[in-house]
């Protein structure tokens, strides 16, 4: 009797799911990241006129009475 007992709370304590505490089935494996694609990397220049094509490509926002416009850099 005892030992159905602890059978019960052992499995009610495995299965329990809430704040903090996710269901068993739906953690993460040991050994397995959350994000196993990572961050996307930024471009590498491979010379001086990539890198600058690269930096007069990205956008900036200038912020003109009454309203913000984005535009590229060159």
């Amino acid at each position: 009797m005892v030992q159905k007992i602890s059978e019960i709370v052992e499995k009610y304590n495995e299965a329990k799911a809430g704040y903090k505490t996710p269901p068993k089935d739906t953690r993460f494996k040991k050994g397995q990241s959350g994000n196993p694609a990572g961050r996307k990397k930024k471009p590498i220049p491979k010379s001086l006129h990539e890198a600058i094509i690269l930096e007069l490509a990205d956008s900036i926002t200038i912020n003109e009475p009454g309203k913000a416009v984005k535009m590229s850099k060159y």
